[in-house]
């Protein structure tokens, strides 16, 4: 009598389909992480970029004189904002002597601050230094005429 032969079936074990799976769910786990992780990052960028403008902002209203040069305090909330979670806060110095000899040279330092939905903070800061703006002229400053010659008794008065 002939013996059985073992037939060998196509296709996958068990074994190997849970092996299989089991990999593929440690890849997806990790690119899932890696996509959360981005998007918080991205986040963060953008929340960092909107209070570096919006202290570039309040420097150009000191830099024209729409706001004093003084020290604020603390934080306060940003002016017309409908953002409850900005804030802002500035410090004025007059230059120091030793840093130069221009008079109405201040060193301003502005701070914003806004807070995550996360509830951390991404803050910003920004120092220049700034040229009191009543002493500034303008591009509609009009230079004043010079006198009119008066005659002297050498020359004849003009006619």
């Amino acid at each position: 009598m002939m013996g059985r032969t073992a037939r060998i079936r196509p296709g996958l074990t068990l074994l190997e389909v849970v092996v299989s799976l089991f990999i593929f769910l440690i890849a997806v786990t990790a690119i899932w992480q890696l996509m959360a992780a981005a998007t918080d990052r991205a986040i963060d960028v953008k929340l960092q970029t909107q209070t570096s403008l919006h202290c570039q902002s309040k420097l150009a209203e000191v830099m024209i004189g729409d706001q004093p040069l003084a020290k604020t305090g603390g934080y306060q909330p940003w002016p017309d904002s409908e953002d409850q979670n900005l804030e802002w806060k500035m410090e004025a110095d007059p230059a120091k002597s030793s840093q130069s000899d221009v008079v109405g040279l201040w060193e301003v330092k502005i701070w914003v601050r806004l807070k995550t939905p996360s509830g951390g903070f991404v803050e910003s800061l920004l120092s220049q230094m700034v040229l009191e703006p009543t002493l500034r002229g303008s591009t509609m400053d009009r230079p004043e005429p010079p006198p009119a010659p008066t005659p002297t008794e050498d020359e004849p008065a003009p006619k």
